[in-house]
C-alpha cells in the first residue's frame, strides 16, 4: 500500500499522506542502560549481602521493576508511528 492510499481518523478533504515512519530502534538504547543499571544493582546487592533473603528481595524487586519498565516502553516503541501529511504531522 502506497503513502497516498492511506486514510486515517479526522482526514481532512484534500490531505494527502506524504510518509509513514515509525520511530528509529535506537530510542530504546534509554531504557536499556536504565535496565542495565537495575541489574548492576541487584549485582552490587549480591556483593553487599551475599546469598541472603535481602539479595532474592532486591533480585525479584529488579526484575520486576526491568520487566515493567521494558514492556511499558516496547510497547509504546512498537506502536507509535508518525504520520507526515501535506498539511501536518500526526503521531498515532
Amino acid at each position: 500500500m502506497k503513502e497516498d492510499e492511506i486514510e486515517f481518523d479526522n482526514q481532512r478533504p484534500d490531505e494527502k499522506v506524504i510518509l509513514l515512519r515509525r520511530r528509529h530502534p535506537w530510542v530504546m538504547l534509554k531504557t536499556g542502560f536504565i535496565i542495565l543499571i537495575i541489574v548492576l544493582l541487584v549485582l552490587v546487592g549480591f556483593l553487599i549481602w551475599g546469598a541472603s533473603i535481602y539479595s532474592v528481595v532486591i533480585l525479584i524487586a529488579g526484575l520486576v521493576v526491568s520487566l515493567t519498565i521494558f514492556s511499558s516502553q516496547w510497547f509504546v516503541y512498537a506502536n507509535d508511528i508518525y504520520i507526515l501529511t501535506n498539511e501536518r504531522i500526526i503521531n498515532v
